[in-house]
Formats: C-alpha cells, structure tokens, sequence
C-alpha cells in the first residue's frame, strides 16, 4: 500500500506536460463552442468607448484603422468585430486602414463576415457606400500626417486597386473634418502612441482605441487627460463591450474558456504542491 502510495505521488509529479496540454486543448475546444454565461463588471474606459459609439448619427463616418497582426487576433478581433456590426447596424459609414500589413486581411473578414450577419437578417450593406477597405500603406508618422490633408492622395487606390475617385463614399472624405470619429486597434508601433501624438493632438480628431491587455495600463494617462474618449482592454474589454451591446459573441466565448483554463492551471499547481509536500514528509513511506 505504501509503494503504491510512493507511486502515484511519483506520477503526479513527473505528469508528462503533453498530458497537460491535451486538458488545455480539450478545454479550449469544448468551452469555445459552449459559452456559459460569465459575469462581466464594465469599467468606466468601456463605458466611455460605448458611449461615444452611440451617440454618432446615421451617415456619419468613422475611421477605423487595424493595427494589429494574426497573434493577437483572440485579443482585438472580436472587439474589431463587434464594433463594426455596431457600426452598420446605426448606418455610420467606415474607412478602413492598415499600417500593418496583416491588417488588410483582417478588415476584410471582419467585413465579409459581419455583412454577411447582417445579411441573413435582411440588411444589405454595399461596399464603397457602407464601407470601404483601403488597405496596406507604409510609412508610419508620414501616412498618419499625409490623412490630414489628403486621404485620396495617400491612398489613390483601394485594397481592390479600384481608385478611390471611383468610390461613392471616398467622395465624401477629404481629410478629417469629415471624420466624426477614428478608432484604432493597437499592439504596437505604429499604433495608438503614434495616432495621438501625429494625428489627434494636430488635427483634433475625436479617438478611441481597442489595444492589447498588456498595452491597456499606458493608455490610462490619455485617457485621463481627455486624448482618448474611451478604450477597450484586451479579451476582457471586448467582453464589457459585447455585454453593453447585449450582444455575447467571440469575446465571451474566449472568456470563457480562458476562465476555464485558468482554473485547470489552478487546479494543477495545488494538487502538484500537495503531492510535493506529501512526499518531502515520507507519506507514501509511511507503514
């Protein structure tokens, strides 16, 4: 009995991690397709970010520009994704824009897969009337600066190489006075830091942002001071965005599962410590 004891306490901590990893996967792919309702507490930089997206009026527009690359696409896409069905369901009209290149892909397919949504449920949205894609362009500060004069001459073409003169809502874009709104996804530079200090402290455009959970703790200074009118913080800012909207989607999904798989780690680390202990004090040895 005491060798058996001595035995499973060996197991437990020399557990193979590829068995860990499996619970973890299991997890994520069992929790991913069943969202349990969690509760979400909305912080007031949330609420701001609501707020703003509420009181603009139909036909307004709105630019939106995707920052952010493949890896954190379980952190800002559903945010992405959320705010752009918020957006066509109230008519405000989008710019898109990337200064990163992976960014282009992602605002086609928050694009394609929230028009489609809405679709299903009657409402057509046409591209170059509701939304436009324009895509990819380097060049960082100079891109930012250049939108203050010009958005058709920094960029002359769409993501589709369809010039922008022949795009119904382009026609409506000079620079951004005719914006009532920008709203950046962030993970880095370019991103967020360099909006405020290029665009919205020159041209006094009204900002928000979705950045990263690791990002979110600087952004609080500017929005303290007013710079930005409102954030979302990572996974969890998504999910606080998605509750206001009354609308649980991608990100309480990955809420949950992250829920889950935090507590699977607990669950881990205390039974491995107890068994850790159990055998410094000679249990499995014991008659």
């Amino acid at each position: 009995m005491a060798q058996a004891q001595a035995k499973f306490l060996q197991k437990i901590l020399t557990l193979d991690r590829r068995w860990i990893f499996l619970m973890v996967l299991i997890i994520a792919l069992v929790f991913y397709k069943i969202t349990l309702p969690m509760p979400v507490k909305v912080t007031q930089q949330t609420q701001s970010f609501y707020d703003a997206i509420e009181q603009l009026k139909a036909g307004e527009i709105v630019h939106i520009t995707a920052d952010y690359t493949l890896d954190v696409v379980p952190e800002l896409y559903p945010m992405n994704k959320a705010l752009v069905r918020r957006l066509l369901e109230k008519d405000v009209k989008i710019v898109a824009s990337a200064l990163w290149i992976e960014g282009v892909m992602l605002i086609d397919r928050v694009f394609n897969e929230t028009c489609a949504e809405l679709q299903r449920e009657g409402k057509i949205k046409t591209y170059g009337v509701d939304y436009v894609n324009l895509g990819y362009k380097s060049g960082s500060d100079v891109v930012m600066t250049r939108l203050g004069t010009s958005f058709a001459e920094t960029y002359p073409v769409d993501a589709k190489g369809t010039p922008v003169a022949q795009i119904p809502l382009m026609k409506r874009v000079k620079n951004f006075d005719n914006i009532a709104l920008m709203v950046n996804f962030s993970v880095g530079h370019p991103g967020i830091r360099e909006w405020l200090q290029q665009v919205q402290r020159r041209y006094n455009v009204k900002m928000l942002c979705g950045a990263t959970g690791i990002m979110s703790p600087d952004l609080y200074s500017f929005y303290q001071s007013g710079q930005l009118k409102g954030f979302l913080a990572g996974l969890v800012g998504a999910a606080e965005y998605e509750s206001l909207l009354n609308r649980p989607g991608m990100a309480h999904a990955g809420m949950t599962v992250q829920s889950f798989e935090h507590l699977i780690v607990i669950l881990l680390i205390i039974v491995a410590n107890i068994a850790f202990f159990l055998q410094k004090l000679n249990w499995g040895k014991r008659q």
